[in-house]
């Protein structure tokens, strides 16, 4: 595969360009590039990785384990709600982790991640101590759902629009290895809710001793967790955030961003519940999603690494592609057996995907408008995350789950088609790096 060569292959060293195009130009809507180092490495950058995979960890790594919640809640506080009424909890975490992305990555550009982190912490422990305490559904709707999901927003992309600062050539490694928090975060607290709901400890301490482990891990990212930008406020202005919509490419990449979000978190939600209605013991169901999320955890670092070596648009395509693939030949499959092979090739591809989409949003952004870049994308994307998993949870009938199924394989391929028509965009030769 021929590599398209950077402008550090063509001998101009650093600094190089704050923007990454792939082979065709920004467009005219777009400011003019602004010159950047990347120091690709260093203490302060791995310490930012460091701190960001600490903010992931707490963030999205709770909300990757969203699929305990959906079932604990089934059986314990509100088993008199039905399965859909149930998951508008974990999908509006979801929505709330994703929403506000345009506001917090607007934050990010002007004023860096620290006081982000800061505020992003207090807000996500502070819900999380809210839900202890809850019994009933709207209290728990506003703290796991509203509170601790905007906490946790403001944490996510801190995290992750710090270390794109630093690393242009590394840069889907370095994110891969962010992102890999939240999946091992959805490995370990799984584990860790069942362990101590199993011990005999009550839900309330279960989830404060969750907080706790936040708690310490985000007091290290408040620290750790910087920019190797000089922030400079500018005026918040409606127009910064619709200018990128101008560009073909980013409209793309944020259609391809909602269809594949809108049914890749479906498994994710349901594979406890759908494992238990195939007969399978309360423990054992749990462990298809830590399967889930440990073959998660290896994806989003190898693919970084293989996405910047072949291309971050070729390997995403590879692996969405992968994900119908495990849904149509193994998910569909109603066995024990089979249900933990498809987590596994599930996780691999979702996670992929999940890890790398920032680092494509910003191989075709400049790097001063990286906050409200990501951000629109993922605001995009929210209403997808938030209709989901209830349209799901509608569309199954008793134990059977097929049309469910069949919907996420669906969307997933809509918007896999999209990633195809941008990466035809950005250069029609199969055998460049993109």
């Amino acid at each position: 595969m021929e590599k398209t060569p950077t402008g550090e292959d063509r001998g101009r060293g650093p600094p190089i360009l704050g923007t990454q195009p792939v082979d065709s130009p920004l467009s005219d809507a777009s400011p003019a590039p602004l010159e950047h180092t990347y120091p690709e490495g260093g203490r302060r950058a791995w310490l930012a990785v460091a701190g960001a995979w600490c903010c992931n960890f707490s963030s999205f790594g709770w909300t990757s384990s969203i699929g305990v919640f959906q079932a604990y809640y089934s059986e314990h506080q509100l088993s008199s709600y039905s399965s859909s009424s149930v998951s508008w909890i974990p999908s509006a975490n979801l929505f709330m982790l994703i929403v506000l992305a345009p506001v917090f990555g607007k934050i990010f550009d002007n004023y860096g991640p620290r006081y982000a982190v800061i505020l992003g912490a207090c807000a996500h422990i502070l819900g999380l101590v809210f839900l202890s305490l809850s019994t009933e559904y709207y209290q728990m709707f506003l703290s796991q759902s509203i509170l601790s999901g905007i906490g946790a927003c403001s944490l996510f992309y801190s995290g992750m629009n710090a270390v794109s600062t630093y690393f242009r050539r590394r840069k889907a490694l370095a994110i891969g290895i962010v992102a890999s928090g939240s999946s091992l975060g959805g490995v370990i607290l799984p584990i860790m809710f069942d362990y101590l709901i199993a011990d005999g400890l009550s839900f309330g301490w279960t989830i404060r001793a969750i907080a706790l482990t936040f708690l310490i891990l985000l007091i290290f990212a408040s620290f750790a967790t910087t920019s190797n930008l000089k922030h400079q406020p500018t005026p918040i202005s409606l127009w910064s955030f619709v200018r990128p919509f101008k560009e073909l490419r980013f409209v793309l990449l944020a259609l391809a961003a909602y269809f594949t979000f809108w049914g890749v978190f479906i498994p994710i939600n349901y594979i406890i519940v759908y494992a238990e209605s195939l007969g399978m013991s309360s423990v054992f169901a749990n462990y298809q999603l830590v399967a889930l999320n440990a073959a998660s955890v290896l994806a989003r670092v190898g693919c970084g690494f293989i996405g910047d070596r072949y291309g971050c648009f070729n390997t995403i395509i590879i692996n969405v592609a992968t994900v119908i693939v495990s849904i149509f030949v193994l998910w569909f499959i109603d066995t024990p057996g089979t249900t933990m092979a498809f987590s596994i090739v599930f996780g691999w591809g979702s996670g992929s995907f999940i890890s790398l989409l920032p680092a494509c949003i910003a191989k075709i952004s400049d790097i001063r408008e990286i906050g409200v870049r990501v951000g629109m994308i993922y605001f995009v994307s929210a209403f997808a995350c938030l209709t989901g998993n209830p349209i799901s949870g509608a569309l199954i009938q008793g134990t059977n789950y097929r049309w469910m199924q069949v919907f996420a394989v669906l969307v997933i391929f809509v918007g896999l088609g999209f990633f195809v028509a941008l990466r035809m965009v950005l250069n029609r030769s199969l055998m460049k790096v993109v």
